[in-house]
């Protein structure tokens, strides 16, 4: 067999690995949507209510960040979004997806910034809303985590 047809067949392999991968990834979604009530989205378009790209810039990344899976929902009566979004690298170089849980304040501005947040990532707040982005794309692990704690990041606010 000539070395470039079993380069190929590499190449062919390791593109189908990675889509089954993806598609295991997009099943788990499904299935925390279909638990909790949730709407998963797509590919996921960000909207003003909440701010996502705002929040995201605010975040780190470059102006309208590329956002690929998504998911909607209540959480003890709040709407959340929780979305993943590409911060492209250096030219050459592949980018680092990052996901974002965003909810809207509806008390008084009380920051309670007095203890570092030991779960991961960062709190962002922009106008009535605010956020917790964590390195990673949109998985099981990273959604469990978040609404975990999310009680917990909503007192910061």
């Amino acid at each position: 067999m000539p070395n470039w047809v079993f380069g190929v067949l590499v190449i062919v392999g390791l593109l189908a690995v990675a889509l089954l991968r993806e598609n295991f990834r997009m099943n788990d979604m499904k299935g925390i949507a279909a638990q909790r009530g949730f709407v998963l989205h797509s590919p996921f378009v960000p909207g003003e209510r909440p701010p996502m790209r705002l929040l995201a810039e605010r975040a780190g990344a470059q102006p309208n960040p590329r956002w690929a899976a998504g998911l909607t929902g209540l959480v003890d009566g709040t709407e959340i979004t929780i979305a993943e979004h590409e911060v492209l690298g250096r030219i050459g170089t592949p980018g680092a997806w990052h996901v974002l849980l965003a909810w809207r304040i509806v008390a008084a501005p009380q920051p309670n910034n007095a203890n570092p947040w030991p779960h991961g990532g960062q709190l962002i707040r922009e106008g009535d809303w605010a956020a917790w982005r964590l390195p990673g794309n949109l998985t099981k692990a990273n959604v469990e985590l978040m609404l975990t704690h999310l009680s917990e990041a909503r007192t910061r606010f």
